[in-house]
């Protein structure tokens, strides 16, 4: 029997109300035999129910990158040399000139290091041991931009066609979160307007640009176009998991120090003006709602016999993008009830 290394789990994220949810076992099953059977060559086989880790989605299975601990190496020499690259635009928390206290840097080091490595491992676990280093430091460029050239160097040295594609979608994904931060979106009328400005926010076009450069794998536009539904219901998978794991973290921000609260938890709230358990519960249901479409619409594409092999590849990390994106939520630090 093979022994999996596991990335040391910190916490345990519970944001769900308390309660049971019926379960659909069909939806549960199909999901983890395709997950177990995607990809055993870079990745293991994680059972969130075997690990005790609260899960509420009916993706009951994940996988992790077999390369995690060398990811973690490299992406922490990657950050030093943030420091020298982008000194000035860094995280207020990660000033090295005794503007904060250094265990306030550390902390927020070992933060950011732990989200880049970890949402990699989790959501494309299937990349190569080069391509999975370069998916981690990616992850970086959320902190700050300034690297970019350095990155996009490694990248293209790695692949220069899709790779191309990917820092395209990188780039454009960047400007879009600047823009935001200078003029942030902050009222919908309705949750769908919320998830399609989440799309963008979230940068699921970067996210699509990331699986196909750790899958090797490109789509014509036709290609695309047929997976088009499929990728519009994990966008919004995406989209909500983040913020039902985030909620409780944002909501304290916004009471204690006045920042923006643009959250679908927010938002349910205040188009039913209910209690925070009872959105909350709601967006669960929504996102279980979503993989019950995601399911059937997997079928429908895999019994068409339409897909190409291309497609198929693509498709089977699309849904292992999802699965490890809640595995991630439900593990990071990041998310860590205070």
């Amino acid at each position: 029997m093979v022994t999996v290394e596991q990335m040391p789990i910190y916490t345990q994220n519970d944001p769900k109300p308390k309660g049971k949810i019926p379960a659909v076992e069909k939806i549960e099953a199909d999901m983890r035999d395709k997950i177990r059977n995607i990809d055993e060559l870079n990745s293991d086989f994680l059972s969130p129910h075997e690990m005790n880790i609260p899960w509420f989605s009916h993706i009951s299975a994940s996988r992790q990158s077999k390369y995690w601990k060398n990811a973690q190496e490299t992406t922490e020499a990657f950050l030093q040399a943030m420091y020298t690259h982008s000194k000035a635009e860094l995280p207020i928390e990660l000033d090295r000139e005794d503007k904060v206290p250094s265990e306030i840097r550390k902390a927020k080091e070992k933060e950011i290091i732990e989200t880049a490595v970890r949402s990699a491992a989790t959501m494309l676990p299937t990349a190569s041991p080069e391509r999975a280093v370069l998916l981690a430091q990616s992850m970086l460029l959320m902190e700050s931009p300034s690297p970019l050239d350095l990155y996009a160097r490694n990248v293209l040295q790695e692949d220069s066609v899709i790779g191309k594609e990917h820092l395209e979608s990188t780039l454009a994904w960047l400007q879009h979160t600047q823009r935001h931060r200078k003029n942030p979106v902050t009222s919908f009328d309705s949750l769908r307007s919320y998830l399609n400005f989440r799309s963008e926010d979230i940068g699921m076009e970067f996210v699509l640009s990331m699986i196909s450069f750790a899958c090797g794998v490109h789509l014509s536009f036709i290609e695309r176009a047929q997976l088009g539904k499929v990728i519009v219901l994990c966008s919004d998978h995406l989209s909500l998991v983040n913020d039902v794991y985030s909620f409780d973290k944002e909501y304290r921000a916004f009471r204690e120090a006045g920042f923006d609260l643009i959250n679908a938890v927010q938002i349910i709230r205040s188009l039913l003006s209910v209690d925070i358990p009872r959105a909350k519960q709601v967006a669960v249901n929504t996102i279980q709602d979503i993989e019950v479409e995601i399911h059937a619409e997997v079928k429908r594409l895999e019994d068409s016999s339409i897909l190409t092999r291309s497609q198929q590849v693509f498709l089977d990390m699309l849904i292992c993008c999802i699965a490890g994106h809640t595995f991630y939520s439900a593990t990071a630090i990041r998310f860590r009830p205070v």
